[in-house]
């Protein structure tokens, strides 16, 4: 008999079976039950974590007030001025089309000799600065567009195809929207 055509009964629940052979008429011995876990293998991990968080803290990978390491003061930054770190290289290779698209946005190079304690380029990111009543137009102008495209979207939501009724046609219901505006906690 091949193994295809062993009946399906006789066929274990993983998939094919194969013909039995003459040593397998015998009973197998149940595997091994796992051994039950103990506290220790429970709390281990936990204690890695902890050495992790430790080592973390201890190391350059935070600043000493929590931020992150593009964080600019704000006294650094002179009056009327925005300060943005913007790409200008990816895995080493420099990104002239979005620079020179950047620089069309008003952004320039900050001199790396006006900050001396601040790192001007980092991580394929070089900081760059513009009058911040142009950063503060280019924000409205963001946040205008956004907010036209949910507009946008909540009215296709609202909208039926042709040919069909209306969504307020009877005791249909209405397509609602529901907006909620909420803090969030902010983790120390």
């Amino acid at each position: 008999m091949s193994e295809h055509n062993i009946p399906k009964q006789n066929q274990p629940a993983g998939g094919l079976a194969r013909a039995a052979s003459p040593q397998q008429h015998e009973p197998q011995p149940a595997p091994a039950s796992r051994p039950p876990v103990v506290d220790r293998e429970v709390r281990a991990p936990i204690r890695d974590a902890a050495a992790r968080a430790r080592e973390l803290r201890e190391g350059s990978v935070f600043h000493e007030d929590g931020s992150d390491k593009y964080y600019i003061p704000p006294h650094e930054i002179p009056d009327g001025w925005s300060y943005e770190y913007k790409r200008c290289s990816v895995y080493g290779q420099e990104e002239k089309a979005h620079q020179m698209n950047v620089q069309r946005r008003g952004w320039e190079v900050v001199p790396a000799s006006r900050h001396p304690n601040i790192m001007c380029e980092q991580d394929g990111l070089i900081l760059m600065e513009r009058p911040k009543e142009i950063t503060d137009e280019a924000k409205r102008r963001d946040l205008r567009k956004a907010r036209m495209e949910i507009a946008m979207k909540e009215e296709q939501l609202r909208a039926t195809p042709a040919g069909t009724l209306p969504r307020d046609e009877g005791n249909a219901p209405r397509a609602s929207i529901v907006k909620t505006y909420a803090p969030i906690s902010i983790p120390e």
